[in-house]
């Protein structure tokens, strides 16, 4: 389940590009009068990286962000490395109210976390509902079908749909799993507003933070 989310503090998530090579054969008939030639290899091609969302690219450096034109705020040491506070984005939603990039410990763009301006006295919820479901549907349409996850205590039903979101009585989000990455959208209550979150985060990306901080771990001990 995900966990409350408050202004200008963010989970976040991380990413990396995967890399291989490819060699052709070594033909093994040469006559003793022959040199044999070094063995043709193949340039090493890069696993094209999927698409962003807001316009961003995976693993873009702070200084690609940067000369995209948005200026990194409020930078915070998180589980996701080097995190900032952004106020805008190359493509936004109408109803952004800011996102916060990740960027590991290697200066790539890992992890994006996206907060709705949401909305004031929802009590029953049935406004911050209906943006989920709209943008429920458009990332169906774009990633394919999610796996939703709703649950409504029998006590804060109705007008109290709001505090239970608060008490973590009530949940709602649906994960999406597109090739490479983990999508995942919900709604939480920040007092006095409910809001959306979606946080996207690049796979092999979050692989490798999780394997580098093992290492440390490890080599601390």
């Amino acid at each position: 389940m995900s966990k409350t989310y408050r202004t200008h503090t963010t989970h976040l998530a991380v990413l990396a590009a995967a890399v291989f090579f490819l060699a052709p054969a070594v033909c093994a008939d040469v006559t003793p009068d022959t040199t044999p030639e070094p063995p043709a290899t193949a340039a090493p091609q890069a696993v094209a990286l999927p698409e962003a969302p807001f316009g961003l690219k995976w693993l873009a450096s702070r200084q690609d962000v940067a000369d995209m034109g948005m200026s990194l705020k409020t930078p915070m040491a998180t589980d996701f490395g080097d995190s900032y506070v952004v106020s805008h984005l190359p493509k936004e939603l109408p109803d952004l109210h800011y996102a916060v990039l990740s960027f590991g410990y290697n200066d790539e763009l890992i992890r994006i976390t996206a907060i709705g301006t949401g909305f004031e006295n929802d009590e029953d919820g049935n406004r911050i509902k209906a943006r989920y479901n709209e943008l429920d549907q458009a990332l169906q349409k774009k990633y394919g079908a999610g796996k939703p996850q709703v649950h409504i205590d029998k006590e804060y039903d109705g007008n109290k749909f709001e505090q239970g979101l608060r008490y973590k009585k009530n949940w709602m989000y649906t994960e999406f799993f597109p090739p490479d990455l983990h999508i995942e959208l919900s709604v939480f209550d920040d007092i006095p507003r409910t809001r959306w979150r979606i946080i996207f985060e690049y796979v092999p990306g979050m692989a490798r933070l999780k394997h580098e901080r093992k290492q440390a771990e490890d080599q601390a001990l």
